[in-house]
């Protein structure tokens, strides 16, 4: 593993997630907030998903793909020394569960643009960023060396 700067650690001296792996996280997060925020938009006459999938069924596919992404978020949060057995499990496979969750979500945001039968410029955003996601998270050192990382057991 690599060594860097001082200000990359936590206070436990495990590598803190980078700023660029918190923002794709987040972003194959995003389907477990947009299908809430599409249930109470929908109450007002407003079709959030509309923007984003085709048809619900591609939104509900989009929330599946974003469970793995979810899963390491959760972990990420309980990334402490305490931390149980599962925390430290999701973490240890916390690229693969990345490379899963965005190959997954590239996947469906193609599907729902094929089953639209036209390509719209929020269309093509999702399908670059995903694409970059995806690239980010497969090539990216720093965050292969960030789940390499958590902090020991008291008294270990």
């Amino acid at each position: 593993m690599k060594f860097y700067s001082i200000e990359s650690y936590d206070n436990d001296f495990t590598l803190k997630l980078s700023l660029g792996s918190a923002f794709w996280l987040a972003f194959l997060c995003r389907g477990t907030l947009i299908m809430p925020a599409h249930l109470y938009m929908e109450k007002k006459s407003i079709d959030l998903a509309d923007f984003f999938y085709a048809t619900d069924l591609h939104l509900l596919a989009a929330m599946i793909s974003a469970l793995p992404a979810l899963a390491v978020f959760v972990a990420w949060i309980r990334r402490h020394p305490s931390a149980g057995s599962l925390p430290r499990l999701v973490w240890a496979n916390g690229k693969s569960l990345l490379i899963f969750s965005a190959s997954l979500n590239l996947l469906v945001i193609i599907w729902s643009v094929v089953d639209r039968k036209q390509v719209s410029n929020p269309d093509l955003i999702q399908i670059v960023v995903s694409f970059y996601c995806l690239f980010y998270v497969v090539r990216s050192v720093r965050l292969r060396d960030t789940f390499k990382s958590f902090p020991e057991l008291p008294g270990s």
